[in-house]
């Protein structure tokens, strides 16, 4: 067997193949002797979170920011000291975690006054005002233009425009809060931050992580463009590449999300306009009656998932976070796992988990009510 030359672009990290290995063996040691891990956020009376870790990334809850500074501090000298590790100052994020307080409304003044690297491009000649894209800005002639500088400008409420305007305002809002200082060295202050591919926000807004996979499945559906939309193939074939390609890169993580009816409209209509180019259905046909549901496929993916925490023993934190964040009877937190069910009560659900057997057998009986 052979195959055509493959162009190797990334070397070996360190120059050494047990580097990567070696190094998650010291950050785990250190973590567990000088990470603090009794310290965290209180959740409630049970639950308490210290930190998450996954591979070389790890992210630390603390009350406040005196508190994340000692602890980081402390981290990073043991870490100096018994391993010659430092932490990276432009890699370390810090999150507020709290509600935003609602920003004023977008108005021109706030546009002129973006710095130029974030300054809208495109700029209507007739009225002046500017747009971030090519398609507002056609928008704007067609519908909104006054054809004249000194006329009264139009509300710019919910468009693009105002959605990057008011992200601005929250921004510059967590950049002025308290800082974490390693030592005498400040670290950012960010409202969203990616980890493990998804992004989350600091007032917990849905959207902001919904938005980020479907602009990574966008990204994903132009490149391999070509083939999608190639007429040599057959639909059906086209669809299972779909699938496989661009819906597994725009549900990584859906299974943790509130999947509110807001997100499955949004999912479902990203999800209609990429299936409206491979069918050449209509897009309205696709998002009503799709050639792949992808709502249906998501729900199934979260009761699979659900049934493997509920069989997981009492002691485990995943367990332990999704039956101690619900109420013991329904109706269960919005949006949640247990949210896409029947049971009338946690218990019923536990029980029901249990059995494979069963637990597929509900899933085959269970359908998709459209209630989105």
């Amino acid at each position: 067997m052979y195959s055509r030359n493959v162009d190797i672009r990334r070397s070996i990290i360190q120059g050494d193949i047990p580097s990567p290995v070696c190094f998650l063996i010291a950050l785990d040691k250190l973590l567990k002797d000088h990470g603090a891990l009794n310290q965290g956020i209180q959740i409630n009376e049970y639950l308490v979170l210290s930190h998450l870790a996954f591979a070389d990334d790890a992210a630390l809850g603390n009350a406040n920011a005196e508190e994340a500074s000692a602890r980081l501090t402390h981290f990073d000298q043991k870490a100096k000291e018994e391993a010659g590790m430092e932490i990276s100052i432009p890699k370390t994020k810090v999150q507020h975690i709290q509600r935003q307080p609602k920003v004023g409304q977008t108005t021109e003044a706030d546009i002129d006054n973006l710095p130029p690297e974030k300054a809208f491009k495109h700029k209507c000649d007739k009225c002046d005002m500017t747009y971030p894209t090519a398609h507002g800005l056609a928008v704007h002639k067609g519908r909104w233009c006054k054809k004249r500088k000194t006329a009264r400008k139009p509300s710019r409420k919910g468009t693009v425009a105002d959605r990057i305007i008011t992200r601005e305002k929250i921004e510059k809002r967590q950049e002025a809060l308290e800082k974490v200082k390693i030592g005498e060295k400040e670290l950012d202050n960010v409202y969203s931050f990616i980890y493990l591919g998804s992004e989350h926000a600091a007032d917990g807004d849905q959207q902001v992580t919904v938005k980020h996979r479907c602009d990574i499945a966008w990204g994903r559906f132009g490149e391999y463009k070509k083939v999608l939309l190639s007429t040599k193939l057959p639909v059906d074939l086209r669809v299972r590449l779909f699938v496989v390609l661009i819906v597994s890169t725009m549900l990584y993580g859906a299974c943790g999300w509130f999947l509110t009816k807001k997100v499955k409209q949004t999912l479902n209509g990203h999800a209609s306009r990429m299936l409206s180019a491979i069918t050449r259905r209509t897009i309205h046909e696709e998002a009503k009656h799709p050639t792949f549901d992808i709502i249906d496929f998501l729900l199934n993916q979260r009761w699979n998932y659900l049934g493997h925490i509920l069989r997981m023993d009492e002691d485990r934190a995943l367990r332990k976070f999704l039956l101690h964040l619900q109420p013991d009877q329904a109706p269960f937190v919005p949006g949640s796992l247990l949210d896409d069910t029947n049971f009338s009560s946690l218990d019923e659900a536990i029980e029901a988990a249990q059995g494979r057997a069963t637990w597929r057998k509900l899933r085959a009986e269970r359908t998709n009510d459209s209630r989105w």
